[in-house]
């Protein structure tokens, strides 16, 4: 990357050490922005820009057009996109650029992907791969049951674990409860344990070391790591993915099993209210796009209701 000019680095670093931090962006956001914006200096760096004074909106476009010829998802540009929009806010509000140039920057679009789930016969596969692996069985069934993103399962604690069943059953009042603590956009919730997610659960816990220091639900066989034993995301995804070959399931991915757990659920007749809470959607819209994807459900309706 093209050496940053004075005026560049210092309006970095104020935006990293102070507006980040005072805003209530997970850390993940807090990185992913970082990175978009160094890469975005150093962009503006190589067409010998020095300060952002300077920067016009061409300049902004210029770097979008980029990273479109790099073949980047349009997820990833719009979340650039997102990210240069904070910076230059950030600039607006210190004073630092007279006019916020990047109010006129047009998002990317997203495509528009079908969200891969798993069939009945692949999550019915994977369960058996894992009936006799503790901690795998464990993080399956909370992912497949739950529909927690992976971020908050490496941060479950034992004393996230709020009821837990004396009598494993199907009885709502047998239901474990799960406290997931900063979740997306720092927003704490509730989540309930089913019948097949306790019986994992509870097999972990009788199988998981005593004798290690960190307090994670999910360990690491690392004990001695820089974690103190807590498992990483990259552990929980080698895991899953080694899972998946087992289970000779293709294309699919850590999130594909909260995308079956919420497909599953809507199915089956849970309201969509209720999936909302269960993954943490702030808003109803972004559950709803389930409801257009049960393609069988809709075969099955236009073969019934037809005029």
């Amino acid at each position: 990357m093209n050496k940053l000019s004075t005026d560049f680095q210092e309006k970095l670093n104020e935006y990293e050490q102070v507006f980040l931090a005072s805003h209530n962006y997970s850390p993940y956001t807090r990185r992913a922005y970082l990175i978009d914006i160094t890469q975005l200096l150093g962009f503006l760096a190589s067409k010998g820009l020095t300060t952002l004074q300077d920067v016009s909106l061409r300049n902004l476009d210029a770097w979008l057009a980029k990273l479109d010829r790099k073949s980047l998802a349009g997820t990833t540009r719009r979340r650039k996109a997102s990210s240069v929009k904070s910076f230059f806010d950030f600039l607006e509000r210190s004073g630092y650029v007279s006019k916020n140039i990047a109010k006129r920057l047009i998002m990317p679009e997203k495509e528009t992907k079908r969200r891969r789930r798993l069939s009945k016969e692949e999550y019915q596969r994977l369960e058996a791969v894992v009936a006799n692996k503790p901690k795998k069985a464990a993080i399956i069934q909370i992912f497949l049951q739950t529909g927690i993103r992976l971020s908050e399962l490496v941060n479950l604690d034992l004393g996230d674990i709020l009821r837990f069943p004396k009598t494993i059953t199907s009885k709502p009042e047998d239901a474990g409860i799960l406290s997931i603590r900063s979740g997306k956009r720092r927003k704490d919730r509730i989540v309930p344990l089913n019948e097949k997610a306790c019986s994992a659960l509870k097999i972990w816990l009788q199988e998981r070391p005593k004798d290690i220091k960190t307090e994670a639900i999910i360990t690491s066989k690392f004990r001695n790591s820089k974690n103190n034993g807590r498992i990483t995301q990259g552990g929980i995804q080698k895991i899953v993915k080694k899972c998946f070959m087992e289970a000779k399931i293709h294309g699919a991915s850590v999130h594909t099993l909260r995308h079956t757990c919420a497909s599953w659920y809507l199915k089956n007749g849970a309201k969509l209210t209720s999936i909302r809470d269960l993954l943490g959607h702030t808003n109803i819209a972004t559950t709803s796009i389930y409801l257009s994807e049960d393609e069988e459900q809709m075969i099955q309706d236009v073969q019934r209701f037809g005029l």
